[in-house]
């Protein structure tokens, strides 16, 4: 009996000790989102004082400068649960600061505020992410078809968030302990299941118009910048979808050590997804409504004017 609660023991203090590394990360990545934030908000300032592309960076950084205001309420609440948990009412509860955590900060205003910074970053991300999808598809004719799987899945992430935010409000029982744990994993599973389905798609459409490209003009240079910006858009992507899936796995399974260290630092993973999409953005280097358009004329007169010079050339 002793040895077992010796390993009970250990175990909890292994979880303190995994939960304040899950706190130091989460400080770690919001120092680089803030730095990227920084890099976009100065970007988007050189692209205001261009002539017509003013309103577009102005809604850009005010959307940016609220996600980064978020996050910045997030990282204060964390050390906030931190403080009270591990200084002043760590003796409050036998078993540890864990306990406290999960047993009296879980259902107070802040943790629940908490989660509602979560919850509109997680729209804010997904938003954006709908929003070039339809950029990619908007001149074709199954655009309406295409939008209506992810925002449902937007409508369905809203819906889920405000019904976690609002279970939360009631004190941790056993009788309602099923229904928050899958509450909890519908929470964590929708954003990255949007996320993976709307790469996908973008993917798609510009696998479909470099095919159709291919068979017109044959193997280009202009062939490979598809390719490029494919593997421009993953990237994008991937560390959300990646890290976003980690936390629904950690969290998925109860007996996992480690789902601290991805759900505090999760939140300043999506903005950094985030500043990486408006940065590119903001360079010119992501898909516009134009683009095909720019890079099959830019072709059709590199094209020409090789003809051109070799019409020209005396023999």
């Amino acid at each position: 009996m002793a040895s077992r609660d010796a390993d009970a023991q250990a175990i909890l203090r292994l979880e303190e000790a995994l939960n304040l590394a899950g706190s130091m990360l989460c400080a770690v990545s919001y120092g680089v989102a803030f730095t990227l934030y920084c890099i976009c908000a100065r970007s988007l300032r050189r692209r205001h004082r261009k002539s017509g592309q003013g309103k577009g960076a102005v809604i850009a950084l005010v959307y940016t400068t609220f996600a980064m205001a978020c996050a910045t309420v997030f990282l204060g609440l964390t050390h906030y649960f931190i403080q009270m948990s591990y200084v002043f009412h760590r003796n409050d509860f036998a078993d540890g600061p864990l306990i406290y955590e999960a047993y009296k900060l879980g259902s107070q205003p802040p943790y629940v505020t908490s989660l509602v910074f979560w919850a509109m970053l997680d729209w804010l991300t997904l938003g954006i992410q709908i929003w070039r999808l339809g950029v990619l598809w908007r001149n074709s004719r199954y655009f309406p078809y295409v939008m209506v799987p992810p925002t449902g899945l937007l409508i369905a992430c809203v819906g889920v968030h405000l019904a976690t935010a609002v279970d939360q409000t009631h004190t941790l029982d056993l009788v309602n302990l099923n229904y928050s744990y899958f509450l909890g994993v519908a929470f964590f599973a929708i954003p990255p299941v949007t996320t993976i389905l709307v790469t996908a798609l973008m993917t798609l459409r510009l696998s479909l118009i470099r095919r159709r490209h291919i068979l017109i003009m044959g193997e280009t240079d202009v062939s490979k910048q598809y390719t490029g910006v494919i593997s421009m858009l993953i990237e994008s992507y991937a560390l959300d979808a990646t890290w976003s899936t980690a936390t629904l796995l950690t969290y998925a399974f109860p007996q996992s050590l480690v789902s601290n260290i991805f759900l505090q630092s999760s939140v300043n993973v999506k903005i950094i997804a985030l500043f990486l999409l408006v940065y590119r953005v903001a360079k010119g280097r992501a898909w516009e409504a134009h683009t095909e358009g720019q890079l099959t004329n830019s072709h059709t007169f590199r094209t020409t004017t090789e003809l051109h010079s070799a019409a020209s050339w005396p023999a």
